[in-house]
C-alpha cells in the first residue's frame, strides 16, 4: 500500500450490481407453501370448554378500582381439569 492522504484526483468509481433469478425464487416459495403453508393453519384452533370457562369468567368479573382495571384470576379457586397426556411426553 502506498502513501494516504491528500491526493491529486477526487473521481471515485461506484459499482452496482443485483441479479434476480425469478425461477429461484418462485421455486423457494413453492417449497416453503408446500412443507409449512398448511401449519399456519392447523395452529389455529377453536377455543376449549376450559378456555371459554377462563374468559367467562374475566369477562364477567372486570372492575375499574382507583382507575386501574381488575379482574378475577380464572383458576384462583379451582384447578382446571388437565386430561392424561403422558402419552404425548
Amino acid at each position: 500500500m502506498g502513501l494516504v492522504g491528500p491526493g491529486k484526483g477526487t473521481q471515485m468509481n461506484v459499482h452496482h450490481v443485483r441479479y434476480e433469478d425469478d425461477l429461484l425464487s418462485q421455486q423457494v416459495a413453492k417449497f416453503w407453501e408446500t412443507d409449512f403453508g398448511d401449519s399456519v393453519l392447523s395452529e389455529q384452533r377453536g377455543e376449549s370448554q376450559e378456555d371459554r370457562r377462563a374468559r367467562g369468567i374475566m369477562e364477567d368479573s372486570i372492575r375499574i378500582v382507583e382507575g386501574h382495571y381488575e379482574l378475577t384470576l380464572p383458576w384462583r379457586y379451582s384447578k382446571p381439569s388437565v386430561q392424561n397426556n403422558r402419552g404425548l411426553g
